[in-house]
């Protein structure tokens, strides 16, 4: 081992010198740059202030679906809804309505899935988890006309359970309203 790290160190002692490699000089003032692509110095804020937060990119809108299609579901919500239906049939509410919580951890921005699950919070008595559960699926741009429909009807009828009876018109009224062309 040693013999061949003395060779190494030889061989490298006994190449032919070369010429001076020319080296770039960098210290040079930078090219200026044009007014127009010129960027302003971020402000550093202050000693013990908190910055402004950056505004959120606006969410993707999707273009309603054609009435009648059902959407693209993975795998795994498709198995969770086998389970749903199932529990729904054995007159479990609350397992259903547990397996459809964790499929909207899968897909938060399916809307028909929001609507599900408040129609079972409905069948449980817990009006205002339904209702605030209908709201989530109307507030969402990839929910359907239908499925809008629906939520507002079942926010009246949430409202109507609680003893709200014109909270109860307004969201029917807002319901009457969508149309199956309808984009909110």
């Amino acid at each position: 081992m040693l013999l061949l790290l003395s060779l190494g160190l030889a061989s490298c002692a006994m190449t032919p010198a070369s010429a001076p490699v020319p080296v770039e000089d960098r210290v040079s003032s930078p090219a200026p740059v044009p007014e127009s692509t010129a960027t302003p110095a971020p402000s550093v804020p202050e000693p013990g202030t908190v910055p402004e937060p950056l505004p959120l990119p606006a969410p993707p809108v999707a273009p309603d679906m054609p009435a009648g299609t059902t959407p693209v579901r993975p795998p795994a919500v498709v198995a969770l809804l086998d389970r749903v239906d199932s529990a729904s049939a054995q007159g479990n509410p609350g397992q259903a309505a547990a397996e459809l919580e964790r499929a909207l951890r899968i897909s938060p921005r399916d809307g028909g899935l929001w609507l599900r699950l408040a129609r079972v919070r409905m069948q449980q008595k817990q009006w205002q988890q339904a209702e605030a559960v209908a709201l989530k699926c109307v507030s969402l741009p990839e929910s359907d006309a239908s499925t809008k429909k629906a939520a507002w009807g079942l926010i009246g009828s949430a409202r109507e359970a609680r003893g709200d009876a014109a909270g109860a018109a307004a969201a029917r009224q807002r319901a009457a309203t969508i149309s199956p062309a309808y984009s909110e």
